[in-house]
């Protein structure tokens, strides 16, 4: 990523609520339960403007990758990358063990973190409540799914580190 002095990557507040549904919107991004889940969105401001930004839905030991979108302007500096990073380590901080995203396009890049496509019939009961999962994707989005423990362990999958 480029080193900008301008630029910050930070977790949203409830003040920055109307700007973060503002930002979604115009990225053509979901913005329903975006307010019940606003504290766990990371931005990547500049200049006092939201450029980017992630969010994490958390369900007990699973969760959902959501609200990935950066400005087109802003594009392959490394800001999505450096978001989607630190949502996997929030993820692994709140002792999600599988993390999981519904995209309609971006499947090889998120297949570069680590992440597999897989059947939406095998998505965990958990997930089906989120509101990605009510409409909000189109049915055709792919489910993809990051293990972050290794299997029959409470060990982090190293391969998961961003």
């Amino acid at each position: 990523m480029t080193s900008n002095p301008q630029l910050c990557f930070r977790h949203a507040t409830r003040a920055d609520l109307a700007a973060v549904q503002l930002f979604l919107a115009a990225n053509e991004r979901t913005v329903g339960g975006v307010k019940d889940q606003l504290e766990r969105f990371w931005l990547a401001v500049h200049d006092e403007q939201i450029i980017g930004s992630a969010g994490l839905e958390s369900y007990g030991s699973v969760g959902l990758l959501r609200s990935v979108a950066v400005l087109p302007e802003k594009r392959n500096q490394g800001i999505g990358k450096e978001l989607v990073r630190r949502i996997i380590q929030d993820a692994k901080n709140a002792s999600v063990a599988d993390l999981y995203l519904l995209t309609t396009n971006a499947d090889r890049y998120f297949a570069g973190f680590g992440f597999r496509t897989m059947d939406r019939a095998q998505a965990p009961k958990a997930l089906l409540a989120s509101a990605e999962f009510h409409g909000a994707c189109p049915e055709n989005a792919a489910l993809m799914q990051l293990s972050l423990v290794l299997p029959g362990s409470d060990r982090q999958n190293p391969a998961a580190d961003p």
